[in-house]
């Protein structure tokens, strides 16, 4: 027990040990550190955000309201599983996990099911491949295809793979409970939305500030060009295109994700589902990815620029306050939406004793 005890109290006075260290390399680094909180706040504001927020709108709406579930009930899958891949390929990275989350607590999916879907529920979505990744690294948007499909191809492989784990419950789901009207489920999905967009910029602060500390300390990181994208996958804006290596290199680190976009959905599975699963087979998704996208690679290779190029800044335009206005508003909308989630805790009465 003395031993315990004393195990215990050094872990306490290590923890406190690494924040005052950690808050001191900050301030030593503050340079570093702004430019990279400025760098990566115009990242969220002109490439995540618009790439995103809507297909999180409309993914977590369809999800609710239940509108493409019926045509995938004569399937002996679950067809909640089904749905939950559809639009986890369609919405991007951790709206996948955000639907099964939500599959799992309306009691459709339980957390075997949920932790096995997840493997094959993890995509970087069409709106970033063909937005971003196409535009910026590829210099032609009909590029990002090459990733997007090679991914998702590689999904749908583990879902035929691992569809066994999944049984059919003939199209029923959980019928406890009034059926919400549009209005409200799409007010909802809104304010959820911007709520989880919040958080998934915040994370990518984060790492993009722990990215330019590791650059000030470390001065040969920036001779690895993967690091960056490694830890925060937005990064990948930054790479150059040198033919096949570069699709090679851009579909695998997409088919992982990054380091900062496993952590939200490590945050959003918590105490619902474990993430093992998913974790072991991020592997061979980047394999069967890579392997694909060498096979896609002569029918997009005509639109792929003739010479390397490299495209650091972000193009802003005459009305680039626009998305700036709307991000104020989003960060209004999910104090909001916190605040509103608050209450109606606090207002449900206590069951008596």
């Amino acid at each position: 027990m003395k031993i315990k005890k004393l195990i215990g109290s050094l872990s306490e006075y290590l923890w406190a040990a690494l924040t005052l260290a950690a808050i001191a390399v900050s301030i030593d680094c503050i340079d570093s550190v702004k430019e990279a909180v400025i760098d990566s706040v115009r990242v969220c504001v002109y490439n995540i955000m618009p790439s995103l927020f809507a297909a999180c709108v409309i993914t977590t709406a369809a999800q609710r309201l239940g509108t493409l579930e019926p045509p995938l009930r004569g399937l002996k899958t679950d067809s909640a599983v089904v749905l939950a891949m559809i639009l986890g390929n369609l919405g991007g990275y951790p709206i996948g996990a955000r639907l099964l989350k939500e599959l799992l607590d309306g009691g459709r999916l339980s957390k075997r099911d949920a932790e096995a879907a997840l493997a094959f529920c993890f995509s970087p979505g069409p709106a970033f491949c063909f937005g971003v990744i196409g535009g910026c690294v590829f210099k032609n948007p009909a590029m990002g295809g090459i990733p997007y499909f090679s991914i998702t191809a590689a999904n749908f492989i583990l879902f035929l793979f691992l569809k066994r784990r999944f049984q059919s419950h003939g199209g029923k789901g959980d019928g406890s409970g009034k059926k919400a009207s549009f209005s409200e489920v799409m007010t909802s999905s809104v304010l959820s939305s911007a709520n989880a967009m919040l958080a998934i910029c915040s994370q990518i602060v984060f790492f993009s500030v722990l990215t330019g500390i590791l650059k000030r300390l470390l001065p040969g990181i920036e001779s690895l060009p993967l690091i960056e994208p490694i830890l925060e996958i937005s990064r990948l804006c930054e790479l150059s295109y040198s033919g096949i290596p570069s699709v090679l290199e851009v579909t695998s680190l997409l088919a992982m994700g990054g380091l900062c976009v496993w952590m939200q959905i490590a945050g959003i599975a918590s105490g619902s589902f474990p993430i093992r699963l998913f974790v072991a087979s991020r592997p061979v998704i980047m394999l069967l990815a890579s392997a694909i996208s060498m096979l896609l690679y002569p029918l997009f290779a005509g639109l792929a620029p003739s010479v390397s190029v490299f495209s650091r800044s972000l193009s802003v335009h005459k009305n680039a306050w626009i998305p700036i206005l709307c991000i104020a508003g989003m960060v209004f909308i999910s104090i909001s939406y916190t605040k509103g989630r608050k209450k109606s805790r606090q207002d449900i009465p206590m069951p008596a004793r």
